[in-house]
Order: structure tokens, then C-alpha cells, then sequence
């Protein structure tokens, strides 16, 4: 398919792209980045999945607004945001794939608007921040509330982001942090986004989540592991299990052309 620039623009403050290649048919499939990431890192993913595509930058991030209370950076708060935008859009229903933190935002636009999505994928996710986790964010955290650097910050990210095998090449790691140094996050922005992820915790509810037809990670993710993806799938009455092997956390990064495969066969444009 030809390349053409995406419709982007902003409602209910989520900055939204939207690719729509010609001659593709079927439902779009809305994209959900992770923590301090924005659709700048999922273009490659989205011109690999040859389909419409949305992708919404989560709130304090890429060119979306960046509010200074917390509560706004609440699960809850942006399912409300992102339902609003895809009414002004006019799609009231899609497709849907949460990344990491996009996962997690996934998991609660799902439950509070299940009328809107026909099927989803959660890629590299948890049904709830348990204590190794919330160890590592409470560690960012604290590191942020310091005054560390965010090119620092991003740092302690990369080694718990990425497989050893990506970043051994000696070019990857300066790169990656150029591409860092690229992005500017509002102090606000960090701490909401951080403190949202604290709280997270759906188990009771993804029983009722039928639309979720997959769970994809990578096999050496550190952040969260082949355990806490099983233990999500164990919940979710219709979704398989694929790990990605040999990647670790930010597999649209490390393997977008292998991720993307996955979510074509779990999330058909046409079904």
C-alpha cells in the first residue's frame, strides 16, 4: 500500500493519528503506547500492520496536554478522554491493542466501554501492579521526585526495556538516547504517569473482558515476565498466550515486523 501523512489532531486533549492506507477495509485498530512514550515510537508498527490505524498519545505524552493534578492521569480519567475522542472521530467501534502502560489503559477502557471495541490485544502488560513491580516504579518515582535527569531517568528504562541481545550492538544505546533526548516531559506528566501505574489492579474485572483475543510479550521481558503474562491470560476467558522469542519488554521497538504478524492473526481487519 502507498504511504500517505495520517489525520492527526487533538480532542478531549489526546493528540491522535490516524493512518488510513488506500484500500484498506475494515474496522481501524486503536494503538495505546506505554509509559513516557507516544505514536513517534509505534509509526514503523503501524505501517507494518497495512490497515487502518489509530494511534493516541496517553496524557503528558508526545502532543497530548500535560495537566497538572495527577487524578487526570488516572486510568478511569483518560478511558473518559479516549472514549470522547473516538466520538468526535466516529468510530464508535474498533479494534484495540494496549502496549505496556497502553495495556493497562486498555484494560480499563474495556471494562467502562465494552460496547466500543470488537476485539483487542494486550501486548506486554499486567492485570495488576504487584509488588516487583511496584518496587521498579516506586524506584522511578523516587528517582524523578530527586531531580534525576530524565536522559538519566531513561537510563535505568533502557537496561529494563530491551533484551541483552538489542542492546549489545555498541550503536543501540546511543541511539536510543538520542531518541530520548527527543522528548520533553512536563514534571507533572512523569509523576501522573508513574502514580497511575501504581494503582492499577483489574483482576476482579477481566472476567468479563471477551473481547481480548490475545496476550503477546516478549519471552525475555524483565519488566513483566513470562509469569505475570500467564497469570493475565489465566484471567481473560478467551485470549491465548504468545511470547515473541529472544525480545524483551518494548517489543514494538526490538520487533515490530514479528509483533506485527502476531496482531494481524489475532486481530483480523476483516472477521
Amino acid at each position: 500500500m502507498n504511504r500517505q501523512p495520517p489525520r492527526t489532531g487533538q480532542q478531549a486533549g489526546l493528540f491522535f493519528q490516524l493512518f488510513e492506507p488506500p484500500g484498506a477495509v475494515g474496522l481501524p485498530l486503536l494503538l495505546l503506547p506505554g509509559l513516557l512514550a507516544d505514536g513517534r515510537q509505534l509509526a514503523r508498527l503501524s505501517r507494518l500492520l497495512s490497515r487502518r490505524v489509530c494511534v493516541v498519545d496517553p496524557l503528558g505524552s508526545g502532543r497530548s496536554e500535560a495537566p497538572d493534578a495527577p487524578s487526570e492521569y488516572a486510568f478511569a480519567a483518560q478511558s473518559e478522554r479516549l472514549s470522547v475522542l473516538l466520538d468526535e472521530l466516529g468510530l464508535p467501534v474498533v479494534d484495540l491493542a494496549g502496549l505496556s502502560m497502553g495495556g493497562m489503559w486498555a484494560q480499563h477502557v474495556l471494562v467502562r466501554h465494552p460496547q466500543r471495541f470488537r476485539q483487542a490485544a494486550l501486548v506486554a502488560t499486567t492485570a495488576a501492579t504487584n509488588p516487583r513491580l511496584r518496587c521498579i516504579v516506586q524506584g522511578l518515582l523516587a528517582q524523578h521526585q530527586a531531580g534525576v535527569r530524565q536522559l538519566d531517568l531513561s537510563r535505568t528504562l533502557q537496561v529494563m526495556c530491551f533484551s541483552a541481545g538489542f542492546l549489545d550492538p555498541p550503536s543501540i544505546i546511543p541511539m536510543m538516547e538520542a531518541l530520548w533526548q527527543e522528548q520533553h516531559h512536563a514534571p507533572a506528566a512523569v509523576y501522573g504517569q508513574l502514580t497511575s501505574l501504581l494503582g492499577h489492579d483489574l483482576r476482579a474485572q477481566l472476567p468479563t473482558l471477551h473481547q481480548v483475543r490475545a496476550v503477546i510479550a516478549g519471552a525475555e521481558d524483565f519488566l513483566m515476565p513470562p509469569l505475570t503474562q500467564k497469570r493475565l491470560v489465566e484471567l481473560l476467558p478467551h485470549a491465548q498466550l504468545q511470547l515473541l522469542p529472544s525480545a524483551g519488554h518494548a517489543v514494538w521497538i526490538e520487533c515490530p515486523e514479528v509483533l506485527a504478524t502476531a496482531l494481524r492473526h489475532a486481530l483480523p481487519a476483516c472477521s
